[in-house]
C-alpha cells in the first residue's frame, strides 16, 4: 500500500476514536516596578517609666526621681507602584487511546497536511492550536504591599498629665501626674514610715501600662542600715540582733551584730535552762548553732555545755524529735563522706553490732556497713534503759542522731577502723 494510503488511514482512526482537547491556562503578571513609598498609621501610645533616687545627708530628705516617656505607636507598610501587563498562558491537552497514534498534539495540523490525508483532522488541529495561543492584557498601575511591620516607636509626644502610681511592698499606694517634661518627684519624708522599711524591691512605678520595680540604690541602702544598726544596738535583745542579719547579712555591721547576737543568745539558753525551760533554752541554743562559725573558743565550751543539758534532760521522744528533728539526708553520702554532714540530724535503723560499754556501739546498717553512735541516756525511760544493759547485740534499733564526722576503734583482730560518727540524741529499740 503507497505510503499516503497509510497516512489517511492513520488520520481516519484519530479522527474516529479521539476523545476532546481541553486547554490548561496559567496567568501571571509582568511588573516593573515605578516607585516605592512608606505608609505610617497611628497605633496609640506606649509609656516607659524609670527612676533614680537623689541622695541627701538626712534619709528623710532622699527623694525618688520618676521619669515618665510617651512615645507615638505605628504601623509601618513599605509599598510598591508596579506597571502590570497580564500574561495568559495556554497549552492544549489531549486525551484518548487510539487517537494517540495519529500523534495529534500541538502540531498535529502540521503532521496531517503533511502526509496530504489529514484533512478531516485538519478543522479540529488548527482550532485546537488557536484556542492554545498565550495571551497578554495591559493592566497599567497597580499599589502593592511589600512590608508591613509593627507597631513600632514611630516619635515622642509630652506625657504631661499622665497618672504614675507608686506601690510600696506593704501594699500602699501613692498617686501623682507627670509635668509637662515627664517629670514626678516623691519624697521619703511625705510617703510614711513604711517608706523607710528596708525591702527589694522596695516598690513599683506604673503609668498607663508601663511598669517597673524599684531597686534601692547602695547610696540609699546605707541609711537604711545605719538606721537599722543603731536601733538593734539600741534595743541590744536576740530578736533585734537576728533582724538585723535577715535584712542585711553582709553589710559592714555584720560581724559586730553576729557577735552581740551569740552572746546575747549564749546568756538567755544559759538562763533558761536554769529555770529548766527547755524549749527557750533550745531556741537560744539553736540561735548560736546557726552561727557557730563565729564562735570562739569560750563560747563554744559555753554552747556545748548548754547542748549537753539539753540532752540530757530529753525525757521523751516527742521532745526528742520537737527539738532536734531530722533532716531527709542522703544516705550514700553518710556512708561515703559523713564529713559533708557534721551538724546534719538524721534517723536510721540498724542492729546493734558490737557493745563498747559506756554507751557506745556499733549499728550495722545492712551488708557490710557498720556506724559507730555513742549514746548518753537522758532522763526518763532511756536512763532506766541503758542502766539495765542498754540495747544487746543483734537488736534491731531505730536512732535519731547528729552526725558527728567519723570516728576510729580498735577491731576485734587487733586493728583499726574508721567509720561514720553519730552522737545519738533518741535510741529505742524495734519490736
Amino acid at each position: 500500500m503507497p505510503l499516503k494510503q497509510k497516512t489517511v488511514m492513520v488520520c481516519v482512526f484519530s479522527l474516529l476514536f479521539s476523545s476532546c482537547a481541553t486547554i490548561q491556562e496559567s496567568v501571571k503578571n509582568d511588573d516593573v516596578l515605578l516607585k516605592k513609598y512608606t505608609v505610617k498609621e497611628n497605633a496609640g501610645y506606649q509609656y516607659a517609666v524609670s527612676y533614680r533616687f537623689k541622695d541627701s545627708a538626712k534619709f528623710d530628705d532622699v527623694t525618688l526621681e520618676v521619669s515618665v516617656k510617651k512615645y507615638q505607636m505605628c504601623e509601618t507598610e513599605d509599598r510598591g507602584v508596579y506597571d502590570r501587563t497580564e500574561i495568559t498562558e495556554r497549552k492544549a491537552i489531549y486525551k484518548g487511546g487510539l487517537s494517540d497514534l495519529a500523534g495529534c498534539y500541538s502540531d498535529s495540523a502540521i503532521f496531517c497536511l503533511a502526509f496530504g490525508a489529514g484533512l478531516l483532522l485538519l478543522p479540529v488541529c488548527i482550532t485546537d492550536s488557536f484556542r492554545a495561543m498565550d495571551s497578554s492584557r495591559h493592566i497599567g498601575e497597580v499599589t502593592e504591599t511589600i512590608n508591613s511591620y509593627g507597631p513600632n516607636r514611630c516619635g515622642e509626644v509630652s506625657p504631661v498629665g499622665a497618672p504614675v502610681a507608686l506601690t510600696l511592698n506593704n501594699g500602699k499606694g501613692f498617686a501623682r501626674s507627670a509635668d509637662a517634661s515627664g517629670n514626678v518627684i516623691f519624697s521619703i519624708s511625705e510617703l510614711g514610715k513604711s517608706a523607710k522599711d528596708f525591702a527589694n524591691p522596695w516598690g513599683n512605678l506604673e503609668a498607663e501600662g508601663g511598669t517597673q520595680d524599684i531597686v534601692v540604690s547602695d547610696t540609699v541602702m546605707y541609711h537604711w542600715i545605719d538606721r537599722d544598726y543603731e536601733a538593734a544596738m539600741k534595743q541590744s535583745t536576740t530578736d533585734a540582733y537576728q533582724d538585723f542579719l535577715d535584712k542585711y547579712p553582709q553589710s559592714e555591721y555584720t560581724d559586730v551584730i553576729t557577735s552581740r547576737l551569740i552572746k546575747d543568745a549564749l546568756e538567755q539558753a544559759e538562763k533558761a535552762v536554769q529555770e529548766k525551760d527547755w524549749e527557750d533554752a533550745y531556741s537560744y541554743w539553736e540561735i548560736v548553732k546557726d552561727n557557730a562559725e563565729g564562735l570562739t573558743n569560750g563560747e563554744k565550751k559555753e554552747f556545748h555545755k548548754i547542748e549537753k543539758f539539753l540532752r540530757s534532760n530529753i525525757v521523751s521522744k516527742n521532745e526528742a524529735y520537737e527539738f532536734f528533728p531530722p533532716e531527709q539526708l542522703n544516705y550514700t553520702a553518710l556512708l561515703t563522706d559523713p564529713w559533708s554532714l557534721k551538724g546534719k540530724y538524721i534517723e536510721i535503723e540498724g542492729l546493734v553490732f558490737q557493745r563498747f560499754g559506756g554507751g557506745q556501739y556499733l549499728i550495722r546498717l545492712g551488708g557490710e556497713y557498720v556506724i559507730y553512735v555513742t549514746y548518753f541516756p537522758g532522763g526518763g525511760n532511756q536512763f532506766k534503759r541503758e542502766a539495765e544493759g542498754g540495747f544487746p547485740t543483734g537488736a534491731p534499733v531505730k536512732i535519731l542522731a547528729e552526725v558527728m564526722g567519723t570516728r576510729t576503734y580498735a577491731t576485734l583482730m587487733g586493728g583499726t577502723n574508721t567509720v561514720p560518727w553519730l552522737w545519738v540524741i533518741w535510741m529505742e529499740a524495734l519490736r
